[in-house]
């Protein structure tokens, strides 16, 4: 999530919609007094330095920011801040402090409610996708980020449907569905919502909208996850047709998504 101060605009960033990217690509642009809410190894990979602000939220914690950052230099060779203290730090302080309960994927109400005169002027954008194709492409990453357990595409998506399942692997993530990052209540709240599946074309108009090139090609944060080998179709049956169809209703419902296969 990013609030530019500068070009007045708010970056909501949803889960498994090429997010870390256009943070990475939106931090080139960051003022002094910005705030940015995750995504700093990819922006810090991409070229970006850490602004002001972050340097001095991250000054909350000066003991794990100096271990890690020396750590960081000795195994890089670069004379930096460790790009994974700055994310960690600023994520907790903004946790503790302003409530943003899921970090970089903060919901808008909890935006709004931080910043509300910005939430009411500035320029609102985020991404949304294909719940099918999101529901492959967050599997793959919710195996990857638990050490690959044996828990099958049909188990998973069983345990997005009913919370109460048991979920001893923790695959299950912590904000399913992205509704609640770009929508308030039963209603979307931001002023632009890209579609991934034209992601370049949509970057290009958002750009138009806040006075910025967002030209995307050549950064691709958190890729290579999933074996794009294998089609989406190749993971569905009925039954886990329609368990997507339920667990993303709204996104469904609001933006007219049908599987794409």
């Amino acid at each position: 999530m990013i609030i530019s101060y500068r070009h007045k605009f708010i970056f909501m960033h949803s889960r498994k919609t090429a997010g870390s990217s256009v943070t990475a690509l939106l931090s080139r642009h960051l003022g002094p007094q910005d705030i940015q809410l995750g995504g700093w190894p990819e922006a810090f990979a991409a070229g970006s330095g850490i602004n002001r602000r972050a340097l001095l939220t991250s000054l909350h914690e000066p003991r794990m920011l100096l271990r890690r950052s020396f750590r960081h230099m000795r195994e890089t060779g670069r004379f930096e801040l460790s790009p994974e203290a700055v994310n960690r730090i600023t994520k907790r302080h903004y946790q503790d402090c302003h409530g943003f309960t899921h970090g970089a994927h903060a919901r808008a109400a909890e935006v709004r409610a931080f910043a509300p005169e910005e939430w009411e002027t500035f320029f609102k954008f985020g991404i949304v996708r294909n719940p099918w194709s999101h529901a492959v492409s967050d599997y793959y990453w919710r195996l990857h980020v638990c050490r690959n357990p044996e828990v099958s595409f049909r188990e998973y998506l069983l345990r997005l449907q009913d919370r109460a399942r048991p979920d001893p692997e923790q695959i299950r993530p912590p904000l399913v569905p992205n509704w609640e990052i770009y929508a308030i209540g039963d209603e979307v709240a931001l002023d632009f919502v890209g579609r991934y599946e034209r992601l370049d074309e949509d970057l290009a108009e958002a750009g138009r909208r806040i006075g910025l090139s967002c030209n995307i090609s050549g950064i691709r944060a958190k890729g290579g996850i999933r074996n794009a080998r294998r089609p989406i179709a190749d993971h569905y049956d009925d039954e886990t047709t329609e368990i997507v169809r339920q667990v993303y209703a709204r996104e469904v419902a609001h933006f007219g998504y049908e599987p794409p296969f």
